[in-house]
């Protein structure tokens, strides 16, 4: 019996500047970590465009995978004040993304916002500005509403990770559209971790402790692990407690010193340890 061959679907990831946010850069290693281990005869082709100064995805190891820099989706620089400058003008139409896309041929655009021309998969992080309103301003909440009802008013299908942010999406929206939940399962080579010397070597974790991988945003809640440290100390009860992630957060410049600030002020230098961004 001789097997059909399907045309391959060009499928394109927009990537423009991860460096802030590391769940988004770990979310799309995995998810095009998990497409490339597919049957080799589905028939998808990956493409991700990304920025001229992208580091975590230029270098590769996907066969199936084609990486396309531009200059039009750096962070700054004359070239992507002109793409946000059109997108804002024609809206879903975005004559660089569109440009960009034809070029390539390009079938389905994914995660990204909708761009007219294409079909388009769109996906929810959260919806934290609705479960959360105290961590967002009254125009990030606008913002994220207007790019949420963007996304399903204008996408075949809505992505999002759990059963409990697609009831959050029902309850959201107000069309019907088809909703698929799409676990994340983090990309792991379990063969080249040494799990206790490279703790005890790198780490220098040499008894149990707490994990705390946690960005250092607000809404983390680190505050909650260092009261709840501080309290136990005082009971003669001491837990090693080991924060990892990103010390930046764009919106509260002064989040990460104030919590180290608060460890010393409580003296648990000794018990909780910051290590910084680990692989």
């Amino acid at each position: 019996m001789v097997q059909k061959k399907f045309k391959k679907i060009k499928v394109a990831f927009i990537i423009s500047n991860n460096s802030n946010w590391l769940g988004e850069v770990n979310y799309f290693k995995s998810l095009i970590g998990s497409i490339n281990e597919l049957d080799k005869d589905i028939p998808i082709k990956l493409y991700v465009f990304t920025s001229k100064f992208e580091k975590h995805f230029t270098k590769t190891k996907y066969k199936n995978l084609s990486i396309i820099q531009t200059s039009f989706l750096n962070s700054e620089g004359f070239l992507p004040f002109i793409k946000k400058v059109l997108s804002n003008l024609f809206r879903n139409y975005d004559p660089i993304i569109s440009y960009l896309l034809k070029k390539y041929s390009i079938n389905v655009l994914s995660h990204y916002k909708p761009i007219n021309g294409f079909k388009n998969i769109s996906w929810f992080p959260d919806f934290q500005h609705i479960h959360y309103p105290i961590f967002f301003s009254k125009r990030d909440i606008q913002n994220r509403n207007k790019l949420y009802n963007n996304y399903i008013k204008n996408s075949e299908i809505l992505v999002v990770s759990s059963k409990s942010s697609k009831k959050d999406l029902i309850n959201f929206k107000k069309e019907k559209k088809k909703i698929e939940v799409l676990n994340f399962v983090p990309e792991i080579n379990f063969s080249k971790i040494k799990k206790k010397k490279y703790l005890q070597k790198e780490i220098d974790i040499k008894k149990k402790y707490l994990f705390t991988p946690n960005q250092f945003w607000i809404h983390k809640n680190h505050i909650c692990i260092i009261e709840a440290l501080n309290i136990l100390k005082k009971k003669g009860i001491k837990i090693q407690c080991i924060f990892t992630g990103s010390s930046h957060d764009h919106r509260n410049p002064n989040y990460f010193s104030d919590l180290m600030k608060k460890i010393k002020f409580y003296k648990l230098e000794n018990q909780i340890k910051y290590k910084g961004i680990l692989p």
